[in-house]
């Protein structure tokens, strides 16, 4: 159990374990192997991260399903020790059988990769089960694709044949179900001694038994455990938890629930404005695996064909277009794609004179001369997450305010990770990408952005008028009364060294000779 974090029949890796462990006549011992240092992550991600570990072992106790969390020993490189770490665990457990869920990241393969040769050396088969999208990566295409339209018919096609509900009836003939038991029996007491006492021994390596977590992810002794953890991999302590947002699978079912019966029916119309709130706010609960994309898609479904409406099933046509076909849109790109060959770098003038450069602190606390980007920035920063249509303003005015497109890429990539609870993700990578011509198309030659897509703030006030206005005065005030700084403050403002260009408010120009 790594990257879908949820006791949950639409967690198809578990399920696949049940029923294996059924078929063997064996426990089930479920395990989760947290990393040291996962590029990007920080106390923010980490714990919203660990709410979920707690929260999933809560359930599969709850269904009398044992296991342990893997920790890392002291020092340890994030990539080096899980797949030993897990590999020790089977070899303790002297399992006959592995299951894995599948990640799309190269790390993540990588690691199962790995975790993959080392099982094997010892005889034991991995079983990789596809958990976190709709259709398996591999049955839509086997190559990179385009864009979305040339993905969407492939997925499009066979999508309703996954949207098919799943059981553990056969496992529960073997005494394992996702059932809760009445009373939430501790999950070490379903576990032969045998096992029990190899987890016990494996404490020396680090392993908790899931007995031994707490069981609630909001009170004080579920926080202070996760605090211990977030202390003890020297995570950074600089981007803290989102107050009032928590990780776990219940916390992403009650989203799910107030995403469906509430904002779905104004989504299509509503989504992109920033100042609406009409998003549906799963990103980070499917990140993170606490929420499955086919359970997800089935309540939409279902909600479209009761529906007389058409204004809410143009709106589940759009969300299926977004968490399908767009985000794995995402996991193609990731899973397929070699090297760094994201975005069409020639198309983007490199030489070409910029009238603002903003350093990387400055960008980093919203600092420049735009309300709008300034509150774009600063809603990542307070809250974990951005609104898609304002990340998309956000990606190009980077481009145009550094002094490269792989400059402006790096700090993108770097801030989306840092800030975003959903950071680290494909979805993210990939948003990234398009605002440097990934997945669209070339639009008319420009100064700086060549032939990919262009937007500034006269764009957003056309679209959004003074709603957009408010937006950002709300955010910013929010900001700058969190860090103590004056109303509309500026690099101008903030960093006197610097001097604004004639005519501008703002900091210097630093001009550019086309090469």
């Amino acid at each position: 159990m790594q990257a879908s974090v949820r006791p949950t029949t639409d967690n198809f890796a578990l399920v696949y374990a049940l029923r294996r462990a059924a078929a063997l006549r064996l426990p089930l011992v479920v395990a989760f192997a947290l990393t040291a240092s996962f590029p990007g992550a920080n106390a923010r991600s980490y714990s919203f991260l660990l709410e979920g570990v707690l929260d999933a072992f809560a359930g599969l106790a709850d269904a009398g399903i044992g296991g342990c969390v893997l920790l890392p020993a002291d020092g340890e490189a994030a990539d080096a020790s899980m797949p030993a770490r897990v590999a020790e665990l089977a070899a303790a457990l002297a399992s006959p059988e592995v299951v894995t869920d599948a990640g799309y990241l190269h790390i993540q393969e990588q690691w199962r990769t790995e975790l993959a040769a080392e099982l094997d050396d010892a005889g034991v088969p991995l079983v990789q089960v596809e958990a976190n999208v709709v259709v398996p990566v591999e049955v839509v295409t086997d190559k990179v694709e385009y864009a979305a339209r040339t993905i969407r018919p492939k997925i499009n096609r066979l999508r309703d044949d996954y949207l098919v509900p799943l059981d553990d009836d056969d496992a529960s003939d073997h005494g394992l179900s996702l059932v809760a038991r009445p009373g939430g029996a501790p999950a070490s007491t379903q576990l032969p001694d045998g096992v029990a006492d190899a987890l016990g021994e494996l404490k020396l390596s680090r392993a908790v038994p899931a007995d031994e977590l707490p069981r609630e992810v909001e009170n004080k002794a579920g926080q202070a455990w996760i605090a211990e953890r977030v202390e003890a991999i020297n995570a950074d302590v600089s981007v803290a938890p989102v107050a009032g947002k928590h990780g776990g699978w219940r916390a992403g079912r009650d989203a799910v629930d107030a995403f469906v019966d509430g904002k779905l029916r104004q989504y299509a119309a509503e989504r992109n404005v920033p100042s609406q709130g009409s998003t549906s706010g799963l990103s980070a609960y499917l990140h993170y695996g606490h929420i499955g994309p086919v359970s997800v898609a089935r309540r939409v479904v279902a909600a479209k064909k009761a529906s007389s409406s058409s204004t809410t099933r143009e709106s589940a046509d759009a969300f299926l277009e977004e968490m399908v076909v767009r985000r794995e849109l995402s996991m193609n790109f990731c899973h397929f794609m070699e090297g760094e060959s994201y975005a069409k770098y020639e198309t983007a003038h490199e030489g070409d004179a910029r009238q603002w450069i903003y350093t990387a602190d400055e960008l980093d606390a919203g600092l420049t001369h735009d309300p709008f980007w300034n509150a774009a920035q600063r809603e990542m920063v307070l809250y974990g997450d951005m609104h898609g249509y304002a990340r998309m303003y956000w990606s190009k005015k980077v481009i145009e305010w550094t002094e490269s497109p792989k400059a402006a890429y790096a700090w993108l990539r770097a801030a989306n990770d840092k800030y975003e609870l959903d950071g680290r993700d494909p979805n993210g990578y990939v948003g990234v990408a398009w605002c440097f011509g990934r997945h669209d198309r070339p639009w008319t030659r420009r100064d700086i952005f060549g032939s990919v897509r262009y937007m500034n703030d006269k764009g957003l006030l056309r679209k959004f008028k003074d709603g957009i206005r408010q937006w950002a005065a709300d955010i910013n005030a929010a900001y700058e009364a969190k860090h103590n700084l004056a109303p509309g403050v500026d690099a101008w403002q903030y960093n006197p060294n610097k001097r604004p260009p004639a005519g501008n408010a703002g900091p210097s120009a630093k001009k550019q000779k086309k090469k």
